[in-house]
């Protein structure tokens, strides 16, 4: 079962390389002896990582540590350590029969990391003399800083679900309180508004659910969707950009018609909304605050 698991993930990464290369380059890439050769007995590696910070300075003296894959299961993985110059800079060296996992880490910045899959590249032949290809190229790593400027609030898990009170109607959000505004729940301020629709077929499995955000209660209130930074520990900005281009309306929709697959316009787990609200305005309505 093992075996045959292995060889469908093969497949659909395969069909997904696919969909990105032309015939002739995957037919390249599958009859490159090469990367099998390497991927059975190992190969050099040569990794230069340059190390910077939020502003593009070098970072000097961050610790850098590869895991180069070389056997089978979680102890097929040997860890080769470095740390950065006065440029930032840093190479190391090892041996890898298919993939390397990086980090880079210093006080008083956020840990970055990433994964270098070899197997994976497009170039043929992949090893040349031995060496996985590019050798020794340059991967420029980004440090984020770690500065506190403003408090943080942090929902528990109870204000993480809450029941709708009421359907087609806008109801009052208080992110600080992380609860609906009067009569329906606590909060005091009206971050945002919501409104939710529901229409429910015949059969329970038919439905289509819509959740409206609207921030046109606060003078230049919105949101902007950002992708998250996977490399970084702190996956999101530091401070919203004044900026950015900020919607006041939004629309989320669940739908599921006729036995088909539910479908949904959520945010994807790689996502985030960046909010302004209680905004402050000058006598001539431009923000100030």
């Amino acid at each position: 079962m093992k075996t045959l698991f292995a060889l469908v993930v093969s497949i659909l990464a395969f069909s997904a390389v696919a969909a990105e290369l032309d015939m002739d380059m995957l037919k390249a890439i599958g009859n490159d002896r090469t990367r099998w050769v390497a991927h059975s007995r190992g190969a050099e590696t040569r990794e230069c990582f340059r190390v910077v910070d939020n502003d593009g300075m070098p970072v000097t003296n961050a610790n850098v540590r590869c895991a180069f894959k070389v056997g089978t299961g979680a102890s097929g993985l040997q860890d080769v350590y470095g740390v950065t110059d006065t440029n930032g800079l840093c190479t190391i060296n090892g041996m890898c029969k298919a993939y390397m996992d990086y980090s880079v880490v210093k006080d008083g910045y956020y840990c970055s990391h990433e994964k270098v899959d070899y197997m994976e590249t497009t170039r043929v032949p992949a090893v040349i003399d031995g060496k996985w290809q590019p050798y020794g190229e340059t991967r420029t790593v980004v440090l984020k800083r770690i500065k506190n400027p403003y408090a943080v609030k942090v929902f528990n898990e109870k204000c993480h679900r809450h029941d709708i009170p009421i359907f087609g109607q806008w109801i009052g959000f208080d992110f600080e309180y992380g609860d609906w505004t009067p009569p329906y729940g606590d909060g005091r301020f009206e971050d945002v508004l919501l409104r939710f629709k529901a229409d429910v077929r015949k059969r329970r499995i038919d439905y289509t659910y819509v959740m409206d955000v609207c921030f046109t209660n606060n003078p230049h209130g919105g949101a902007y969707l950002k992708k998250g930074d996977a490399w970084s520990d702190l996956r999101t900005e530091h401070l919203a950009d004044t900026n950015a281009s900020y919607r006041s309306v939004w629309s989320f929709t669940a739908e599921s018609i006729a036995d088909q697959p539910v479908r949904c316009s959520y945010l994807d787990h790689d996502s985030y909304l960046v909010f302004r609200t209680r905004t402050r305005v000058d006598e001539k309505g431009k923000l100030v605050g």
